[in-house]
């Protein structure tokens, strides 16, 4: 599915914007991933901490010193745990949990930029190509919070807003459980990096994934 996702993104004529016209039993696949999301970015978020031992610390140093000993992040923090939040801007960015959206079918006959779409058209907004778009993002496919950050390592107040989340759609199919995903993943996110660090766990030979390509196998439990 990647594989596919990534070829229609390097499509320089239809890019994101790709019609897809598959058959309706298409969205009962959907449906499982629709329901757990949280559950798939938070597997996200593991992998990344993985990957990313650096990230962790950041976060984590962050958290150190805004928190102060003995106490674990609530939501009266978030504004000022600028690097956090980042961590969980990118963690929606890097793989959203559904890559293609659910599908929409067009209401009637519509020209859009030159392309026809005929009424009952099943149409899929390319989410993984949006948030893979290296005219918006440098290296897409590197897990880099500082994207959403200023210089000085203020939170760039352009991506305050949820709608900002390609993962949780637009217009009106937005997420109808987004504020409830978007606190819950939060929270999540930093309680463990305040709580815990996650490293891989010995050998190949022992059980381990040191020297694994975690990320060539890894499933968010979605759509990858």
């Amino acid at each position: 599915m990647i594989f596919k996702l990534k070829t229609a993104a390097a499509d320089t004529v239809c890019g994101a914007t790709c019609v897809l016209t598959q058959n309706t039993h298409f969205f009962p696949l959907f449906l499982p991933p629709f329901f757990n999301q949280t559950v798939s970015a938070t597997a996200t978020f593991f992998l990344a901490l993985t990957l990313y031992p650096e990230v962790q610390s950041k976060a984590q140093e962050e958290l150190d010193r805004v928190l102060g000993p003995g106490r674990i992040p609530s939501f009266k923090d978030r504004q000022d745990l600028p690097y956090v939040e980042a961590v969980y801007r990118e963690v929606m960015r890097w793989h959203p949990a559904l890559p293609m959206s659910l599908p929409h079918k067009s209401t009637e006959d519509i020209i859009y930029k030159g392309y026809v779409i005929p009424k009952g058209t099943i149409l899929h907004v390319n989410v993984w190509a949006i948030n893979h778009n290296p005219d918006r993002y440098s290296n897409p496919d590197k897990f880099i919070p500082e994207r959403y950050l200023n210089e000085d390592g203020s939170y760039n107040e352009m991506y305050r807003s949820i709608n900002t989340i390609d993962a949780y759609g637009h217009g009106r199919r937005v997420c109808v459980g987004r504020y409830v995903a978007d606190a819950t993943l939060w929270l999540t996110m930093a309680s463990v990096l305040a709580t815990m660090s996650v490293s891989r766990v010995g050998s190949r030979e022992r059980g381990g994934s040191e020297g694994l390509d975690i990320e060539k196998y890894y499933s968010n439990y979605a759509l990858s």
